[in-house]
């Protein structure tokens, strides 16, 4: 018997070729996927640089403080090259119609891994406003010039009644109740001294007593250099009292307590006063304990510090801290001394803080 011959199959010339030729566009696919993802990925980094480099800029233009400093805000053109990638920032400020604004537009722009260029731009408006009055929301007031005015001193709660709480002093054992509408005293309580008034709440307030009269608050600052600082005025203060002397004298006397702190002594008083009466009148005294006023190198001298708020060339008004006070209804807050040598001056000729004046001038002896 004859066995038929078997035909052998195999793969011709032609599949091989046209095998190959997938293979190689798969592989060159893949090779263009590769270098496609990193030109973006690199591009997403730059782009993020980029816009941190604009947005720091963005945030020095608003770091001004003062109206000077407003004004001399300009177009300008800087190069970046602390990254393997060169950054060219460009800013351009225009006048808005409101000339307390300003226009700023900042652009950064780039050359990426092809050699194309690339940009990201951030617009803003600038307002002629020092940043500072708005980060002093934050901050303890310490002077006239960061404290906002209200009819509540520093550190008073907020009660949800239209009412606040005030300690006038962190060790007190009392509190007194304010209307917010008015800021006179409505009420004294009696509390725990460790209770700070931020954690006081309706229900701490059960102890009371009726009482009719407005508060008056401010700081003591000590600079004892032979040429004393009204700004940075951090010196450690030495102990004291403080006495507000009312003409005429009341049937109930003020109230007053300090607390002192590392490089200030706050006080509080409260001034007995009815919402018809027509204010109270006189002068805060400042009482030392242990050392003396006097205008020699062993003594010291008090000087308040007073400024002209309303631009008259006077001062005239019960919260530009006059000499002596005279008719004050309400919260007077901001009212600040400051304690030098005696044989040194108080400083007068004191260069503006945040665009308003510090100057002093002697106040005791």
């Amino acid at each position: 018997m004859t066995t038929p011959l078997r035909r052998q199959r195999g793969i011709t010339l032609v599949e091989a070729l046209v095998g190959f030729l997938v293979l190689s566009m798969g592989v060159l696919g893949a090779a263009r996927l590769q270098s496609w993802l990193r030109l973006n990925g690199d591009i997403a980094r730059q782009r993020t640089e980029a816009v941190r480099l604009a947005q720091q800029d963005m945030e020095q233009l608003r770091a001004f403080a003062s109206a000077t400093a407003f004004d001399n805000i300009a177009t300008r053109q800087a190069t970046s090259s602390d990254t393997p990638t060169t950054f060219t920032l460009t800013r351009t400020v225009t006048s808005a119609s409101d000339a307390t604004l300003k226009r700023s537009q900042v652009s950064v722009s780039w050359l990426d891994r092809s050699g194309s260029t690339q940009a990201i731009q951030l617009q803003s408006n600038l307002s002629s406003t020092a940043p500072i009055y708005s980060a002093a929301l934050a901050v303890a007031q310490q002077d006239q010039v960061m404290a906002p005015r209200r009819n509540l001193p520093a550190g008073a709660k907020v009660l949800r009644d239209g009412r606040s709480v005030v300690k006038p002093s962190g060790h007190s054992t009392i509190a007194w109740i304010v209307n917010n509408a008015i800021g006179l005293v409505s009420s004294q309580c009696s509390v725990r001294a460790a209770l700070a008034a931020r954690d006081i709440t309706n229900a701490d307030l059960t102890d009371c007593t009726a009482v009719s009269g407005s508060l008056l608050s401010g700081y003591i600052r000590f600079s004892l250099a032979a040429a004393p600082d009204a700004i940075l005025a951090n010196d450690k203060p030495m102990p004291l009292a403080v006495n507000l002397l009312l003409e005429p004298s009341p049937a109930t006397a003020p109230h007053c307590e300090t607390d002192t702190a590392a490089t200030s002594i706050a006080y509080t008083c409260l001034v007995p006063q009815a919402s018809s009466d027509g204010g109270w009148s006189g002068q805060l005294r400042i009482a030392p304990e242990g050392w003396a006023l006097g205008n020699t190198a062993t003594t010291f001298k008090v000087c308040r510090y007073s400024a002209d708020h309303d631009g008259n060339g006077h001062i005239d008004h019960n919260d530009e801290h006059p000499e002596r006070y005279a008719q004050v209804l309400g919260y007077l807050g901001q009212q600040n001394y400051l304690v030098v040598r005696g044989q040194a001056s108080c400083p007068s000729a004191v260069p503006p803080h945040n665009d308003a004046s510090v100057a002093t001038v002697q106040y005791q002896p």
